[in-house]
């Protein structure tokens, strides 16, 4: 009987003794702790570089995407005018101008067309005096179209539309009509026109291919550079897009 006991009570210490030392492998020192929290900063560092370049790598494409958007709108709105040109060979009491100005500011070209973009939904008439411009002086580099219409946003006769023009007219495109802004944070706008041979022609005659060269910026970019006036922010920042629209042999010289 008494033996029974004795190794009661051993197998209880035994047991007490396997749980003390059950508890102790369960609970963390202070270099282990210091340790896991060590792995964890690095963990948590490079997570977090891992996405500030993926948020740089997606805002710089965003931007890439808003300058080439915004070219492509403005191009394609200018070629279509352009391939549209309305020219009538000039006779004794009438002429076609097409006015290209690029020396100074506002830098302009200004000619006819039957653009499929009419100034609004009441004109009768396809034909309308187009005009590009772009003045540097801007100070959200807007480049502006005017289309003038032979009927005004009333629905009234436009006094301005004058199609062709008079021989005597100096300035057939010298309209009240207001500007419709097409893109903005232009930073430079060129317009050159050539004859069949690849020649630049004067600015008065109807072309056969029109240049275009367009430079722009993000609004970022544009601001930053117009704050610092520095032309090294220009060069980094700024995007040249360049086309050539065919106007083609329609009785210009």
């Amino acid at each position: 009987m008494k033996e029974t006991n004795k190794n009661a009570h051993g197998a209880v210490s035994r047991s007490k003794s396997n749980g003390k030392r059950m508890g102790s492998r369960s609970a963390f020192t202070l270099i282990e702790l210091s340790l896991a929290m060590g792995i964890l900063a690095v963990i948590m560092l490079v997570m977090m570089q891992f996405f500030s370049e993926a948020q740089q790598a997606w805002t710089s494409s965003y931007n890439r995407a808003e300058i080439f958007d915004n070219a492509s709108i403005a191009m394609d709105l200018i070629s279509r005018d352009l391939q549209c040109a309305y020219y009538k060979s000039q006779d004794s009491t009438h002429y076609t101008p097409f006015i290209i100005s690029m020396s100074g500011t506002p830098r302009n070209v200004a000619f006819y067309s039957t653009t499929p973009y009419p100034p609004n939904d009441e004109c009768t008439s396809p034909t309308c005096e187009v005009k590009y411009e772009w003045d540097s002086s801007d100070t959200k580099g807007w480049l502006k179209r005017y289309a003038t219409g032979n009927m005004d946003d009333s629905g009234s006769s436009n006094s301005h539309w004058d199609i062709p023009p008079p021989l005597a007219t100096s300035s057939p495109f010298n309209t009240a009509d207001s500007a419709r802004e097409v893109i903005p944070y232009v930073t430079d706008f060129e317009i050159t026109g050539y004859d069949k041979n690849g020649t630049t022609m004067s600015s008065d005659n109807t072309p056969y291919i029109v240049k275009i060269v367009l430079s722009l910026m993000t609004k970022e970019a544009y601001d930053k550079w117009k704050e610092s006036g520095s032309d090294d922010v220009r060069k980094r920042y700024e995007r040249t897009f360049t086309k050539f629209v065919v106007i083609g042999d329609r009785g210009q010289e």
